[in-house]
Order: structure tokens, then sequence, then C-alpha cells
């Protein structure tokens, strides 16, 4: 089994291919698949050895085969799609890729067909309004997907509609506390809570999907200091710092767990930090200032290592994570810049 580190590229339109050498604790550059003019978001498949990338300069997702030998990709198929993807989510069975939309406000869903390829909309997306912000999808153990609002502060709960040909709310949405701006999601190792990561505030928040009380705990150290942050439009000139106090805007990114369920990996942009809690208790475990605007980070399947990228950086790089949720920097390799999202696969070389 070979472990490899996939990355977007939003300035290059390419996806970066990086080895991890476990021994060595680093990462090896395999190489670079072109998949369009802005990428924005991936979703793996390591069973089926696929890999889909989603383009918003001209909307589509893009299909690679990966090679498990040496992580190198091979375009299958690309096909349009109605929005600009910011978040792509596999279904659990493999067979749906579900799209959020953060310009437009929407939710699509594009079926996989039997070759791994992703295929046209199964309907026309579900629009929850330009101004809901949506941002990330988690898919509950019932089937339900918990769509994040970061604009409504609300986690709108959302399944497919037969009738309807596509996508159709199916309870009602969860609201978050006013200001949060919930942003990027993923489920405990038990499938039994939502976590998200609150964009304005870098709270997380943890929801019980069959209902039941939340619980909040910051991710962001406490001598970091940052302003609540703010609603972000694309196309305008968003303000990095709060006028009233100069401070720097909050701007919490990415989130997610370690295989294990036990830690809670998060990054935050303003301050260039990247912070471990504890998904049982809320503490904080570690922290570390890395990457400039670190948005991307994703961790091995095995849990020991951590990858982080920047939007404003020409590296990745790549952290030891201990048992207790300490983060030591063990590598750094080149990376194009714009890098804004990291995926990580484990690979059979025997597979097909």
């Amino acid at each position: 089994m070979t472990t490899f580190f996939f990355t977007a590229g939003a300035v290059t339109g390419a996806v970066e291919t990086y080895r991890l050498d476990r021994a060595a604790a680093s990462i090896v550059p395999v190489g670079s698949a072109s998949a369009g003019g802005k990428v924005s978001t991936l979703a793996v498949s390591a069973g089926r050895l696929r890999l889909h990338a989603a383009d918003r300069a001209r909307p589509g997702i893009v299909t690679f085969a990966i090679d498990p030998d040496d992580g190198t990709l091979t375009e299958l198929g690309r096909v349009p799609t109605d929005c600009e993807i910011v978040y792509l989510l596999l279904s659990r069975d493999g067979r749906t890729l579900y799209g959020a939309s953060y310009r437009d406000g929407t939710v699509c869903a594009h079926p996989v067909g039997d070759d791994g390829v992703a295929g046209p909309a199964a309907g026309p997306p579900l629009s929850l309004g330009a101004d809901a912000r949506c941002h990330a999808v988690a898919e509950a153990p019932d089937g339900t997907l918990w769509v994040s609002a970061l604009g409504h502060d609300l986690l709108y709960r959302i399944g497919l509609d037969p009738a309807a040909g596509g996508l159709a709310e199916v309870a009602a949405p969860v609201r978050v506390p006013a200001g949060t701006g919930p942003r990027h999601t993923a489920l405990d190792a038990k499938r039994a809570r939502v976590l998200v990561i609150g964009e304005r505030t870098g709270h997380v928040l943890a929801y019980p999907t069959g209902g039941g009380a939340p619980r909040e705990w910051p991710a962001i150290p406490p001598e970091v200091r940052l302003a609540p942050g703010i609603v972000r439009v694309p196309g305008q000139d968003n303000p990095p710092r709060d006028p009233a106090s100069g401070l720097p805007f909050t701007w919490a990114a990415d989130l997610v767990l370690s295989p294990h369920g036990r830690l809670v990996f998060t990054s935050e942009r303003a301050s260039s930090t990247v912070s471990v809690t504890s998904a049982d208790t809320g503490e904080l475990l570690g922290w570390t200032r890395t990457e400039q605007q670190p948005r991307g980070i994703a961790v091995d399947p095995a849990g020991e290592f951590l990858l982080v990228t920047g939007e404003l950086s020409g590296t990745v790089s790549l952290y030891r994570v201990t048992d207790d949720g300490q983060l030591s920097r063990t590598a750094q390799a080149a990376a194009p810049p714009g890098q804004v999202w990291a995926e990580a696969a484990e690979l059979d070389q025997r597979a097909p």
C-alpha cells in the first residue's frame, strides 16, 4: 500500500500529486494534471482508483484515473455543472457526487457510472438562495445531506426527491449561533455527529445526527487575536481587517478528523495557523503557524501525518501527528501558488 496526497490549484487549474515516504517522514512530488482553469475541490475514491476535481472557471467535474503505482492521473471524462462547485462529496456507496456552490447558493447531485466517471446531473440543482453561501455537504447515516450555509447560519437537511428527479429539503434546517458562518463539515468516526467549523468564529460545533443538544468549542489558540469574521462576497473587495479594532477578521477554512476520530484538525487563514482539538472534550491539544493563508489540510489514512497547503505559499508542509495531538513539521515541498484543497488516499498497488 502506498499513500498519496493530492492538492487542487485555484491559480494553475491543476491537481498536484505527492507520494508519502513514511520511513523518511517526507513527501515526494509526483506530477501535475490539468483539470481546467480554477480547481476548487477534490473527491477521491481510493478503492475504484478515481479522483474527481471541480473546475470553477469552466464549471464542470473532471474524473481522473489514479495509477496505484505512482499516483499519476489520467483524465477519463468531464461533465459540465450548472454552478461553480466549491465542495465535492462522494456518497458512501460511491454512486453519487454531491456539490455545493458558494456563489450561487445551490446543491447538485451527479451520478457516478460503473466506470467511476461522473455523469450529467440527475436533476436541476436545489437553490437555497445566493446569500446562503453554501460551502460543504456531509452525508448522515440515514442518507440525509447536511449542507452548511455560511450566509444563513444554517445547516440545511437535504435528500434525493425521486418524484422531482433532484434534491429537496427533507427536514427543518438546524440553526447555528448567529455570526458563526458554518463552513466545512465532517462526520465523526461513529457517524453520530456532524462537526462544522465556523468561518467567522473559528469555533467547532458538533451536532448529533439523531437530534440532541450540540457542543461548541474554540479551535483558535487564545494568544491569537482576531476580530469576528464577515461573510465574504465573491467578486467584491472584502476588507482583511476590522476597522474598529484593527485586528484581522477571523477566516477559518478547513476541518478534518483523524481516522480514529479523536483529533479534530482545523485551519485558520488570517493567522496562518493549524490547530488540533479533542473531538471528545474540545480541549486545544496543539497548534502551529504554517503555510501562508492555510486552506486545505489532509491527514493520511494511518493518522500519522498531516499535509497543509497555503493559498499564498509556494510550498506544502508535512507534519507528524502524535497521539496527544502535537504537530511537528518533518518536510516541505515546492507547490504552485493557490493550493486550496488537499486529499489523502492509500492505494493498493495490486489493484486492477
